[in-house]
């Protein structure tokens, strides 16, 4: 999750011209979204992963806008070639498994991901927002 503060300008603009920003508001999830999977393809192949392929292959992006609520959902869709679903695959790389036959270390590529992009992630929503503020 990412947290931000200095946002007065833009909860004036919520108040004030609910509109504009609810119309405003998919675009920039749409710009964090972009950075958000580059980083997450970078860390895949940077962590050294087990099934790079289907991972990369299988980052997906589940949108829900509109309403009170709208947001961006980047997971893991599908299967692997080993009929393993791709976001348990991806639980496994990142936490590892600590017992039993199969043991293996974790590989927090999700974590660094969401750590390396936070900043470009508020930078590319920023843009956005700018942008839109310039213009008016």
């Amino acid at each position: 999750m990412f947290q931000s503060t200095g946002l007065e300008e833009v909860e004036k603009a919520i108040l004030n011209e609910p509109e504009r920003v609810a119309a405003l508001i998919p675009k920039m999830l749409e710009a964090g979204t972009g950075v958000m999977i580059g980083a997450l393809q970078s860390a895949v192949s940077s962590y050294g992963v087990i099934s790079t392929g289907a991972l990369l292959g299988s980052i997906g992006v589940y949108k829900q806008v509109g309403g009170l609520k709208p947001a961006v959902i980047i997971g893991f869709n599908g299967q692997n070639n080993g009929r393993i679903r791709n976001m348990a695959l991806a639980a496994i790389n990142n936490y590892g498994i600590k017992s039993g036959r199969g043991k293996r270390a974790a590989r927090p590529f999700i974590t660094g991901a969401q750590q390396s992009a936070e900043g470009s992630v508020y930078n590319a929503m920023l843009s956005i927002w700018e942008a839109d503020n310039a213009g008016g």
